[in-house]
């Protein structure tokens, strides 16, 4: 996971070799220290609107089958605070 401020790398998280179970009903989250978090809302809204973020996910079966590959990128949207879909690629 990656959150820019424009071109500016803001903060860099990344995870590996962990196991997830699929189920529907459940939502991964992701928590940041409230420094970070500063870091990154503590701006104009203009500002934020300057926001993106990128989470990007490989995964494959336990048995280590075919490897997939998730991309979601989003905007800040002040206004609504809250984080916007841009685009979705999944395979």
């Amino acid at each position: 996971m990656k959150i820019n401020h424009s071109a500016q790398e803001l903060l860099v998280h990344a995870d590996h070799n962990i196991v997830r179970f699929p189920d529907e009903r459940s939502e991964w989250t992701f928590s940041i220290g409230k420094d970070n978090f500063e870091k990154i809302m503590d701006r104009s809204d203009d500002d934020k609107t300057k926001l993106s973020r990128i989470i990007s996910i490989e995964y494959s079966s336990l048995d280590g089958g075919k490897s997939y590959h998730y991309k979601l990128q989003q905007s800040f949207n002040p206004a609504e605070n809250q984080w916007m879909d841009i685009s979705v690629e999944a395979d």
